[in-house]
């Protein structure tokens, strides 16, 4: 009885099999970088880069924050901060950074998220 292989598993075997042979004549006659193929080997596969599941992901669970009753993890708005109306009024107060390890925590880049 043979195990079940898990599926990214498979997908990288695909990907190599496909990237290898597939991929040398088009780089070595210079019609495309490898930089290029592989998305378009992801694309091929159904898979998506790590970095847009990561916003995905982080812009469904920062929406779903907002109507939680977890919101006080979140900055006010700016229109709740200074009380003017300006087109910025629903956008979240982006909370001031000065090290990298603080800008790439959870909170400020879920409002990075929700303010795009």
């Amino acid at each position: 009885m043979s195990a079940a292989i898990p599926q990214s598993q498979l997908q990288r075997g695909d990907m190599r099999s496909l990237s290898e042979p597939a991929s040398l004549p088009l780089v070595r006659n210079g019609h495309i970088t490898r930089t290029e193929i592989h998305p378009v080997l992801l694309a091929v596969l159904g898979a998506r880069l790590v970095s847009i599941r990561k916003a995905v992901t982080g812009s469904n669970f920062a929406r779903s924050l907002m109507e939680s009753n977890f919101r006080d993890w979140l900055p006010s708005t700016r229109g709740d901060i200074s009380g003017r109306n300006t087109r910025n009024k629903q956008k979240l107060n982006t909370p001031l950074c000065r090290t990298n390890r603080l800008k790439n925590s959870p909170i400020p880049y879920l409002v990075t998220l929700l303010n795009k």
